[in-house]
């Protein structure tokens, strides 16, 4: 293609202003839980009008850089390592994409149970989720989907115990999209988590490739 067909690429008002609050955060060293200026200060500071700091602003929050406290102001936030789409845009989605993203979510639960087994300093780790895994009586009268929220908060904990912040950070993103469209509820999606706690317990790692293969075989 000639030369004088290509257009240079402008950066719209929007994604300079968001660019440069960024910067501004960073030069100031504000951490995670700061304050920002209001929108009137950062519009003197940066020397844009307060309707392009008010884009650049709901820019960085839906990137979840910052987040709005009713009445509060606007902090800076933690983001995530992944943003999933739809749930940026608040957006419902179809069964066909919520089951990739369990998939993708069980591959994260799967790396960060089977790290903990290739610790040989989980021992004691093992020992305490047995904490997590419900008596007889509470089985008797729980449905499936508390099954998977106690599965989920055992996942929490091997993720935060053993520092697996990526995979958990996907893992809990995608169980949150999940939980929010019904996922568990409208599909019936069952699991045992008894049988995964005592395999992880008990270092079992046939027992834990059951487990997994029986959920992937549901989804498949």
């Amino acid at each position: 293609m000639k030369e004088k067909y290509i257009t240079p690429s402008v950066p719209r008002t929007f994604e300079q202003v968001a660019k440069q609050i960024v910067q501004f955060i960073m030069l100031e060293g504000m951490t995670p839980g700061t304050k920002l200026p209001t929108e009137r200060k950062l519009s003197e500071l940066l020397e844009v009008s307060r309707s392009s700091i008010r884009e650049g602003l709901r820019v960085l929050e839906l990137l979840k850089y910052l987040e709005s406290r009713q009445g509060g102001g606007t902090f800076v936030s933690e983001p995530p390592p992944f943003l999933i789409p739809v749930q940026v845009l608040n957006e419902g989605t179809d069964k066909n994409r919520l089951d990739q993203y369990f998939d993708v979510a069980l591959m994260c639960a799967k790396k960060i149970v089977y790290s903990c087994l290739d610790d040989i300093h989980s021992t004691e780790t093992f020992s305490f989720i047995q904490d997590f895994s419900p008596s007889p009586e509470q089985r008797d009268n729980q449905s499936s989907i508390h099954d998977w929220f106690i599965f989920h908060s055992m996942i929490i904990y091997l993720g935060k115990h053993h520092n697996l912040s990526y995979f958990l950070s996907l893992w809990s993103s995608i169980f949150d999209l999940l939980t929010q469209n019904k996922y568990f509820q409208d599909y019936s999606i069952t699991i045992s988590v008894k049988e995964i706690i005592d395999a992880i317990v008990h270092m079992d790692r046939y027992a834990v490739d059951h487990f997994f293969h029986k959920v992937y075989r549901h989804i498949s």
